[in-house]
């Protein structure tokens, strides 16, 4: 009785989560070997000195460690989970697939970190399959790294493909209620974007070949396994971990029964409440660490509860937070590599990560207006390196990553800072920045082309058209598919009629990439045939023009200088 009286004693004064959770997961997402935070990075070369701006993984570090301890001070199990693009945005991307190095920055980190689980991202695979797998090998060689379980539920390798002994299709982990299955996804619309970065890899859900979403049959592969290892098993439990956010997340929890919990990511959203859908909690924590998502549960019955307050489920990390000196200390030397790598390999010419570029007075807002700002000094500094002239340059919006920040009039921006806002590259591009090419289309093409753009952002936001200022056009707000997309379409103030029948472009090697496949992707839309200056057809593009990120650091330099 007196036991009975204390505990309600308790339970009036503080949180029930204080007394009734069970277990308590810890999600991370797209962190995009974001090491130092979202900059600037001459704000980060002291991290202790650094008072604005959120991120840092010797802070992350410090608040995993803080709130395991607090866990499990309190009697519940911890589980440490990501939902996949943990490689890829920085210049730390370079180390980890350099098979002369022993260290694997991005994995390194969630091994040490005792990660419980982790998927694949589209992202994982921006070294390609093969730098993934050097990756993955050199991780494998270091006894730290036992315990994190890497795993694609829904990936489809050869028989004899190397990745298959690093990548398990599920794990199923006990708990105080019983065994919980966890699954790791790849979402459709990242297999769209990994889909010309992989070689024999495949994603049920989504058709390479076709370009095509296959939901059904990723509900059906997912649900039958489900089923299956609740009865082999004993599964009571199933946590799905994908990499995949708004709206996907709901959408496949509608396709599905007995799912639990799902953490997302892919979208970079930091939900501002867990969702509750079909039975499912669903919760996703943002990007580039900072915020470690939080979620305590308990166990009643059938019912997985949730006792954090909406608001409580994300832990930001920012000034605030502790600092984990181990880890800072890693950083630095990680940052010391890059700049050694940089400096033997040139292949930014003389600019290293630490190179002050520029100063900004104000912050640049990843927005459609930065992104052009970008196209815009990519496609003059272009013209400048190589002396061809250009009717546009073109991209698209998601593959300027970020903006620029200026906490403090006069930041200096290094080339770090820049590699951020264009850190993408394709096979062949050597993780440096993805690579230009310069080619002519006809003036039918090019305007075919443009639309097209804008009407496959439907579809994929990775397809959202961003353009150098050469081009202009108005979006109306009553929009016909195809035809009425934009309108008022003009180049350099020239009406259509009056533009040249053939005309210079150029755009980076992930969206070329993209042009043997327009054909399927528009179920014979749209063909694009890149021609020379002469107007003949070309077979193929060549992708060896100067790197889209140095071109944006010249000429942001050559701003400034003037």
């Amino acid at each position: 009785m007196k036991k009975i009286i204390i505990s309600l004693f308790f339970s009036l004064i503080f949180p029930s989560t204080l007394l009734a959770q069970d277990i308590v997961v810890l999600h991370t997402n797209d962190l995009h070997s974001m090491f130092t935070g979202t900059g600037p990075d001459s704000n980060a070369i002291e991290l202790e000195q650094r008072k604005t701006l959120q991120g840092h993984f010797a802070r992350l570090a410090a608040v995993i460690e803080r709130e395991r301890q607090a866990a499990e001070a309190r009697g519940a199990q911890v589980l440490l989970v990501d939902a996949g693009d943990f490689y890829g945005g920085t210049l730390f991307q370079l180390l980890g697939p350099d098979s002369n190095r022993d260290d694997v920055p991005e994995l390194d980190f969630l091994h040490e970190n005792a990660y419980d689980f982790v998927t694949l991202g589209n992202h994982e695979f921006d070294a390609g399959e093969a730098g993934l797998l050097t990756m993955l090998e050199k991780s494998a060689k270091k006894k730290e790294h036992q315990k994190t379980v890497l795993s694609s539920t829904n990936i489809l390798l050869p028989e004899q493909h190397p990745l298959k002994k690093f990548i398990k299709p599920y794990h199923i982990v006990e708990t105080k209620g019983g065994k919980m299955l966890l699954l790791g996804l790849q979402g459709p619309d990242a297999a769209r974007v990994s889909a010309p970065l992989r070689d024999q890899a495949q994603f049920i859900g989504f058709n390479d070949q076709k370009m095509k979403v296959d939901w059904d049959g990723l509900a059906q592969f997912v649900q039958e396994l489900i089923d299956r290892l609740k009865k082999e098993e004993g599964i009571k439990w199933v946590t799905i971990v994908m990499h995949g956010g708004a709206p996907e997340d709901k959408k496949l929890v509608s396709l599905l029964k007995g799912v639990n919990l799902f953490i997302g990511g892919h979208t970079h959203l930091a939900y501002p409440e867990v969702l509750y859908h079909n039975g499912a909690w669903i919760s996703q924590a943002g990007c580039y660490g900072q915020y470690l998502g939080k979620l305590e549960l308990n166990f009643e019955k059938d019912k997985l509860n949730l006792l954090t307050k909406n608001g409580d489920h994300l832990i930001a990390i920012n000034e605030q937070s502790p600092i984990h000196l181990g880890w800072s200390e890693r950083i630095k030397k990680y940052q010391q590599a890059v700049d050694a790598k940089l400096g033997a390999e040139k292949p930014f010419d003389d600019f290293l990560s630490s190179t002050e570029i520029t100063r900004l007075d104000s912050s640049k807002i990843r927005n459609p207006e930065w992104a052009r700002e970008v196209m815009s000094y990519v496609k003059k500094e272009f013209e400048q390196v190589t002396k061809q002239d250009l009717a546009f340059y073109f991209s698209s919006q998601a593959l300027v990553r970020s903006g620029l920040e200026a906490p403090e009039p006069k930041t200096p921006i290094f080339l770090s800072d820049l590699f951020r806002v264009l850190p993408m590259a394709a096979p062949g591009d050597e993780l440096y920045g993805a690579q230009t090419a310069r080619f002519y289309v006809t003036k039918k093409d090019a305007r075919k082309l443009i639309r097209f753009l804008f009407l496959y952002r439907r579809v994929s936001r990775v397809f959202n058209p961003v353009f150098s200022d050469d081009l202009t056009y108005e979006v109306p707000w009553i929009r016909v598919p195809y035809f009425y997309e934009i309108k008022n379409l003009r180049w350099r103030n020239l009406e259509y009629k009056d533009w040249p029948e053939l005309m210079p472009v150029a755009t980076n090697s992930l969206v070329a990439n993209y042009f043997p496949r327009l054909e399927s992707m528009t179920k014979g839309l749209l063909t694009l045939t890149p021609r020379d200056m002469e107007g003949n057809e070309l077979k193929g593009i060549e992708l060896n023009g100067p790197r889209e990120v140095h071109l944006f650091a010249r000429g942001l330099k050559h701003k400034t200088d003037l």
